[in-house]
């Protein structure tokens, strides 16, 4: 029971539109915090890919395959930990550690 390829090209471009329009509601909404992001994600990419590339010339394809996936497992850990846990993050312990003595002394006046 497979679906037609024409179905299959409608069902894409649907998603595509949905997701177009999703895209164009967060960037009116901010458009600065919009553009960093899709910055970051673009610099992610380009360093992966190029890193990649270089990568595959030492060690073969295959064998970059694994260290793309371990990696990308590792960033995604991070980014979970950092999210979920933001005093974890260096960058962000100061901060969280005021915020937090802050709190803690509000609460016992």
């Amino acid at each position: 029971m497979s679906a037609s390829p024409l179905r299959i090209i409608s069902l894409l471009i649907h998603r595509c539109t949905k997701c177009c329009k999703v895209l164009k509601t967060l960037y009116l909404d901010a458009p600065y915090v919009f553009v960093v992001v899709l910055a970051i994600i673009l610099l992610v990419l380009f360093v992966g890919g190029t890193f990649s590339s270089a990568l595959s010339q030492y060690i073969g394809s295959h064998a970059v395959v694994a260290v793309d996936l371990a990696l990308f497992w590792l960033f995604a850990r991070l980014v979970a930990r950092v999210l979920l846990f933001p005093g974890s993050a260096k960058l962000f312990q100061r901060n969280t550690e005021a915020t937090f003595r802050v709190e803690i002394a509000r609460q016992y006046r």
